[in-house]
């Protein structure tokens, strides 16, 4: 079964276990970035022509939907049993960079 939302899957079928499989789902989310270590975010700018990215330097990124999706998620496999696979194909280790598209 397909869902929209989150509130639609929890109430779907609450007494099953819960299976879901999610392709580049986290991804999709939307995300903070921010430059340097301090909590400067990075914007767009309009620079002469052209649409640039600013301030240039070292790219962190923060996602306070996925963390809150990946908890709900948690919470109904707790209450329900089952598993998630979530599927990306993102970088293959932890650390500073830029994966917006």
């Amino acid at each position: 079964v397909w869902h929209d939302s989150l509130e639609s899957l929890a109430a779907h079928a609450p007494e099953v276990p819960l299976l879901l499989v999610a392709n580049e789902f986290l991804d999709a989310l939307p995300i903070h970035q921010y430059v340097g270590a301090g909590r400067q975010e990075r914007v767009i700018v309009l620079a002469g022509d052209e649409l640039r990215f600013a301030p240039e330097g070292t790219v962190r990124e923060e996602s306070p939907a996925r963390e809150a999706t990946v908890r709900t998620v948690a919470a109904m496999l707790v209450q329900r049993r089952g598993a998630a696979l979530f599927i990306d194909y993102g970088h293959d280790g932890a650390g500073a960079g830029d994966t917006l598209q």
